[in-house]
């Protein structure tokens, strides 16, 4: 809504935005948004921009405005790390046969 009162408020002050705005409000995120790449397919002549404000945010309280920047998306993969081409006994090879587990960790911490 801080983004609706801010060109509201514009409007008011001004009479007329000096750029064409346009609000895009997709409430399926929560499920993946399976309707929003066909919608914007269908839809992309009147979606065109020069600029997105993406909001996904809320107001610290009733009242106060607020704005939320740097968010992080979902990213979602599929990750498979594997040593070897067939399993081992980690009995006398355990130490020296690598292990995709720690391999994934070593991944995963970044080190």
């Amino acid at each position: 809504m801080v983004h609706i009162a801010a060109v509201a408020s514009y409007l008011k002050s001004t009479g007329s935005c000096p750029v064409n705005v346009k609000f895009f409000i997709e409430g399926e995120e929560e499920i993946g948004s399976p309707s929003l790449e066909r919608f914007i397919k269908a839809y992309k002549h009147k979606l065109g921009a020069d600029i997105i404000v993406l909001s996904d945010t809320a107001n610290i309280e009733t009242g106060i405005p607020s704005i939320t920047y740097a968010l992080r998306g979902i990213a979602s993969v599929d990750v498979e790390v594997k040593a070897l081409d067939h399993p081992i006994h980690s009995g006398m090879w355990g130490g020296p046969i690598p292990d995709p587990n720690q391999a994934l960790a070593r991944l995963l911490s970044g080190s």
